[in-house]
């Protein structure tokens, strides 16, 4: 499945600085990473 997802200046800023935060690299594999950790994490939670 592909969900091409639109961000602007400042949301790609935001993504930077929270991958930075936990000591990402900023590419898209680690984009996509970042969310499909994010996606798991909050499912958990349920």
């Amino acid at each position: 499945m592909n969900i091409p997802i639109q961000l602007n200046k400042v949301q790609v800023e935001q993504l930077k600085d929270v991958m930075k935060r936990q000591k990402r690299t900023f590419s898209m594999n680690e984009a996509k990473k970042y969310f499909l950790d994010t996606l798991n994490s909050a499912y958990l939670k349920k």
